[in-house]
């Protein structure tokens, strides 16, 4: 055995209570050999067993109101020494009990069988483990059938194995169908009303009955999908109703799961945020990361979340210091290619920002390559993804920035190109207005006032269109476009 931190505390500390008995190693094997009495002992009995005469052990006196279970699942499959504060710790446990029912069926130990597998069944369905639920209801069922024939608890298990057999078909139901959902996001010729559409049947589909069961996997993907398909369409008010909702449910569970909670409040987030509203997400993403594991994914989502945030209330200085957090974590090298380029995207922002600010401080970041980033990543510039658009502004920011006019109308022309070929008016249509203000620089010789002139049009027509910026992938606007234009006029000649 790994983990004889039970046996340790089972047979107490000999050099405490000066309780003289063979080594943890030899008792443990004594254990093993005796596995079949066990089962048939009282709890009260095995502790006596363990420590003799010595009943005024403080450790014999909590031991021998634990669960007998308890011990002989630690005895087939080791101790656990994590502390089980949320709901992942807890199915851990619940999986790590349905190995000890599968070994002791397997060995035919029927009266261990049924005590592990009686505790397990009470415990899965208090956890919401459904497919173990069904597959030690079952275990039951038969057991019972077999065993105990004049009882009626094989028609009890009968029951819990059916109820959850058809729960479980709709929490697989519903992950297949958010598994889909993922993969369609990727495809960057997908129909985002049709896929909305899709969504939104399918959470009123299940919806009814999903009001019928507490089901933690199925109310969680089902209002996951909602919330997707609010996004898609832009509904940012339904989304945060629906998002505020799931946290309601969440609550009313037996146990927490602080990152499915943090997944439904970034939503929150998100819809605030595309709605104009910046100032209550900071600390609600504050918060988040303060309890999230820096292994998870769910840790760098907040913290792109946040930079957006303060990049949106001029905070740049905020937003390097995360975005210098996010790059010493050791994970960020090895973070898929799709969510890396998105960081190295806002890193060229970010360092834009640096350099063009002095009052800022001296650059904390390396001078962003940002041509050789595209050189070295020729996806980004041949997708139709927003990826393009997002490009070719950074780049066009730094030629800015280095004065280099023959790029700069090189660029701007490859930009003119571009919109009349992938932008769609109706999606982007701050781009487009964006764009054609930048085509007036070259055209007005960088002169200043020129620029101001021939734009003034195009100024109008951003404050009438207020920025509504998607957060993910497809994000188009990293910095308004109104305090990028104020930036690039800072270069240009008075």
């Amino acid at each position: 055995m790994k983990d004889l931190m039970l046996f340790s505390q089972l047979y107490g500390l000999k050099s405490k209570y000066n309780h003289k008995q063979t080594s943890t190693d030899g008792l443990l094997g004594k254990m093993e050999s005796e596995l079949a009495d066990l089962e048939m002992m009282t709890d009260e009995a095995l502790a006596t067993k363990v420590y003799g005469d010595n009943i005024n052990a403080s450790t014999y006196r909590s031991l021998k109101s634990r669960l007998k279970e308890k011990m002989i699942t630690d005895l087939l499959l080791g101790s656990s020494n994590k502390s089980k504060n949320n709901i992942r710790e807890k199915q851990e446990d619940v999986f790590r009990e349905y190995a000890a029912v599968q070994i002791a069926n397997l060995n035919g130990q029927a009266k261990l069988k049924e005590l592990l597998a009686t505790q397990l069944v009470k415990k899965s369905r208090k956890y919401h483990v459904t497919e173990v639920t069904v597959d030690t209801a079952w275990i039951l069922y038969l057991h019972h059938l077999f065993y105990d024939t004049a009882s009626k608890r094989s028609k009890n298990y009968f029951e819990i194995y059916e109820y959850n057999s058809e729960l479980l078909a709709l929490e697989r139901a519903c992950k297949r169908k958010y598994a889909e959902l993922s993969q369609m996001l990727q495809n960057q010729k997908m129909d985002i009303t049709e896929v909305s559409k899709t969504c939104l049947e399918f959470f009123e589909e299940y919806s009814t009955a999903a009001e019928q069961t507490p089901s933690f996997s199925l109310n969680r993907m089902l209002y996951l999908i909602g919330c997707v398909g609010y996004y898609l369409i832009r509904d940012y008010n339904s989304m945060y109703k629906l998002a505020n909702e799931a946290l309601l449910f969440l609550q009313t569970l037996p146990f927490k799961s602080l990152p499915i909670e943090a997944q439904f409040r970034r939503y929150i987030v998100r819809s605030q945020l595309l709605q104009g509203e910046y100032a209550q997400g900071i600390p609600i993403l504050q918060e988040i990361i303060n309890t999230s594991n820096k292994k998870n994914t769910g840790w760098f989502n907040s913290y792109q979340l946040l930079i957006q945030l303060y990049m949106l209330t001029n905070r740049y200085k905020k937003a390097v210091e995360c975005l210098e957090t996010v790059q010493k974590n050791k994970l960020y090298k090895s973070l898929p290619a799709i969510f890396k380029n998105d960081w190295r995207i806002l890193e060229a922002y970010l360092n834009f920002v640096q350099l063009q600010n002095p009052e800022l401080g001296k650059p904390t970041m390396s001078r962003f390559r940002i041509n050789k980033f595209i050189n070295n990543n020729p996806e980004l510039t041949e997708s139709k993804r927003m990826y393009n658009i997002q490009l070719i502004v950074a780049q066009l920011l730094f030629y800015f920035h280095d004065r280099n006019y023959r790029k700069i109308e090189e660029r701007i022309d490859a930009v003119s190109k571009y919109t009349s070929r992938y932008l769609k008016k109706d999606e982007t249509y701050r781009s487009q207005v964006f764009i054609k203000m930048l085509a007036e620089i070259p055209r007005n010789n960088y002169t200043r006032l020129a620029i101001e002139r021939h734009t003034r049009k195009f100024r109008k027509k951003l404050s009438e269109h207020p920025s509504t910026m998607d957060i993910g992938i497809d994000n188009i606007e990293i910095i308004p476009y109104e305090k990028l234009w104020e930036m690039i006029l800072s270069k240009m000649k008075r």
